[in-house]
């Protein structure tokens, strides 16, 4: 058996270069890990590399000693990529075997430094597991709070979050429920009954009496 100079790979592992090999997916997964962390060129390096993460010398120079830890650690490669991602603890930390570990893609969607978090229950919560929780789709509650929207509005239904944010003519202007609740001093509830019975503009009339 050789070894590889260049990166004291074995020409046995070297075997998981190939095309159909079991352990494909993790050559491919040991080569990103190093590119993203040493290739200026690659669009991630920014968030790599360039924040000074780095591959440990054990694993940077050996693709042998990475697979090792790897397998002793949980590694399955009839997983798919989805079932098990190669994932830091600390996000500021370096690739090394006291801060890696296999997670599914949700785990480490959840281990991001951009990960948001709410108060929820009295505790701060990542967003996604509130929409799971709530019962709505990620994508709708991140594009909520990225509008500005935080409290009970953030988790509202759907239904019902569209119904606080529709806006009605009132004199010359469209407002929401709470804005000519505020406007005009009366209740929400009292709002809502002259949008059902079509006389809103009672209240602009009546403010210039």
């Amino acid at each position: 058996m050789t070894t590889c100079g260049h990166c004291g790979t074995s020409s046995v592992d070297l075997h998981d270069s190939r095309k159909g090999a079991p352990y494909k997916s993790l050559w491919s997964t040991y080569n990103n890990m190093r590119n993203r962390c040493y290739r200026e060129n690659i669009p991630n390096f920014v968030d790599y590399g360039g924040r000074g993460i780095k591959v440990c010398d054990e694993w940077r120079l050996s693709y042998s000693a990475f697979k090792k830890w790897a397998v002793e650690n949980g590694y399955d490669y009839q997983l798919s990529i989805k079932e098990q991602s190669l994932d830091r603890i600390d996000v500021d930390g370096d690739y090394c075997p006291e801060n890696c570990r296999w997670v599914d893609m949700k785990t480490q969607g959840r281990n991001k430094r951009n990960t948001v978090y709410i108060l929820f229950n009295n505790e701060y919560t990542p967003l996604i597991e509130v929409a799971e929780k709530v019962n709505i789709p990620y994508k709708t509650l991140h594009k909520r709070y990225i509008s500005g929207v935080r409290g009970d509005n953030l988790i509202a239904p759907i239904d019902k979050f569209v119904q606080k944010l529709k806006k009605y003519s009132i004199g010359d202007k469209m407002m929401t429920v709470r804005e000519i609740s505020q406007k005009y001093n009366i209740s929400e509830p009292a709002v809502r009954q002259k949008i059902f019975k079509n006389t809103l503009n009672e209240l602009e009339r009546n403010k210039r009496k």
